[in-house]
């Protein structure tokens, strides 16, 4: 028994090939992707304390501009 490759036809062994690469590809492809959409995720979670964090003062402002009458002194 010879090599295990010798017994595919030459043009199996290269599609075999292109099909193991296009593979590697897309797994890194896809390992990218999901490394991304975690940092978007933590990103986006940042944005949401700090927008929240400005919105309580705003709120806390808005309230007392509201108790106040809107009087200008």
């Amino acid at each position: 028994m010879s090599s295990l490759l010798g017994a595919f036809h030459p043009v199996a062994v290269v599609w075999l090939a292109v099909a193991l690469v296009t593979l590697a590809a897309a797994t890194a492809v896809l390992i990218a992707l999901v490394r991304h959409a975690i940092i978007v995720g933590r990103a986006a979670r940042r944005l949401a304390e700090e927008v929240g964090a400005v919105q309580a003062d705003l709120d806390e402002l808005r309230e007392r501009a509201g108790r106040t009458g809107g009087r200008r002194r």
